[in-house]
């Protein structure tokens, strides 16, 4: 992970957080495309070798699949319960300048993230950015 970019020791673990996510956000999509071009046209993708192809093939048709695909469909359409995007109006994108400005200096996205996911039920804003400010 580590061969062409390099960063300091202490973001180790940050970094490989980030890899696993965005390699299984990738890999989900090229799945779910070779499945419905699979649907559509009866074709194996190139990159998946054909008794792997087959085994995929047999879980995508499987009850256990279908009935979490289902769900997933069901929970994704619903507007019931939690919401993933709880930074009010404002981006993160938004919500970093503006700590930025009020902090003076640069926040990473994992620590802006935690601070509306914080944020989200209190009033303590004044409170939470003296601490931010060490």
């Amino acid at each position: 992970m580590q061969g062409k970019c390099s960063w300091d020791a202490g973001y180790h673990d940050i970094m490989r957080r980030n890899f696993h996510i965005r390699a299984s956000a990738r890999l989900s999509d090229l799945l779910r495309r070779a499945r419905i071009r699979f649907a559509e046209t009866k074709k194996r993708p190139h990159w998946i070798g054909p008794p792997i192809f087959d085994e995929l093939v047999k879980y995508w048709a499987s009850q256990e699949f279908k009935e979490k695909s289902d769900k997933a469909m069901k929970n994704r359409a619903s507007e019931k319960g939690g919401c993933i995007h709880t930074g009010g109006c404002l981006s993160n994108g938004e919500h970093a300048e503006r700590m930025v400005k009020i902090v003076n200096f640069y926040l990473f996205f994992h620590i802006i993230f935690k601070f509306n996911r914080f944020m989200f039920n209190t009033t303590k804003f004044m409170h939470l950015t003296i601490k931010f400010n060490v």
